[in-house]
């Protein structure tokens, strides 16, 4: 593939964001790489305990307890579609006994399986909510990330250090995924924030918000792997004081039990869709 070609293939799909080198970001790729390891970087228990056991995840025990007050992995090989799946996750934090969740563990832990497992491909994986911008996205839709992860929240009056404020790291953008298996491409919004109505995401033109793409991509960019994010709608908004808080975190908390078939539908359809394929076909 041409760097003519290649260049195509990270355009940005997005005119009205800062994408500072979008356009070059990813010339250091081989695209013609063979996809055959992938670490999926997930956070909540509720979205990867049912992959876990669906599909007989085994613990790896050895990098697992050496990060024993962090993280666990868990991996999966399927020798027929000629594919080893990784699942890192953080364990619960020890001060508040809640599972973590957000940017700045996510960013730790990928960095971390990132290094030690070297994958063809990270994926920022889970559920995320709408922020009303995108009339046709409904709960249970899958979506893909597009052009890059963006921490919309985040601000800097020194220019020199605003675009590193608002991350922007590249993710792929998965033209060829997106077509053939019906999944929305997306532009998605990182903050530690859950509110019921986002006018900051909304006047940035950021379709779904979520805690983890952003930092999944900036681990994956410091090592030179490529990063999508796959994500569930598991709540809405009208963007508007007409949602209600807790209306919209009941959604949620719901969403976490009633959305597991949606989570396996994503990881199945998702993984099929690799089998043999090479970055340059995503």
């Amino acid at each position: 593939m041409s760097e003519q070609e290649s260049n195509i293939k990270v355009k940005s799909l997005s005119n009205n964001i800062p994408l500072h080198n979008q356009e070059t970001a990813y010339f250091h790729l081989d695209l013609n790489k063979n996809i055959e390891k992938v670490l999926y970087s997930i956070v909540l228990p509720e979205e990867s305990q049912t992959l876990i056991e669906k599909y007989n995840f085994k613990k790896d025990d050895s990098f697992s307890l050496s990060h024993s007050n962090l993280l666990e992995t868990f991996i999966h090989i399927n020798s027929e579609k000629k594919l080893e799946i990784i699942i890192v996750r953080p364990l619960n934090d020890p001060f508040n006994n809640t599972p973590l969740f957000g940017t700045e563990i996510a960013f730790l832990t990928t960095y971390l399986a990132a290094k030690h497992y070297n994958p063809d491909l990270i994926i920022s994986f889970g559920y995320a909510g709408t922020t009303g911008l995108n009339k046709t996205l409904g709960l249970g839709d899958i979506v893909l990330s597009k052009d890059c992860g963006y921490y919309f929240r985040r601000n800097m009056i020194i220019e020199y250090y605003q675009k590193t404020s608002m991350g922007l790291y590249p993710v792929f953008n998965c033209l060829n995924a997106s077509e053939i298996l019906g999944f929305s491409l997306a532009l998605i919004g990182s903050s530690n924030s859950f509110v019921n109505h986002d006018e900051i995401a909304h006047s940035k033109n950021i379709e779904v918000v979520e805690m983890e793409l952003c930092s999944v991509a900036r681990a994956a960019y410091y090592f030179k792997i490529p990063c999508i994010g796959i994500k569930i709608i598991s709540d809405t908004s009208k963007n508007n004081e007409g949602t209600d808080e807790n209306e919209r975190a009941l959604e949620f908390l719901k969403s976490l039990e009633i959305m597991k078939g949606k989570i396996l539908i994503a990881f199945e359809k998702f993984n099929d869709f690799l089998k043999q394929k090479k970055i340059g076909e995503l």
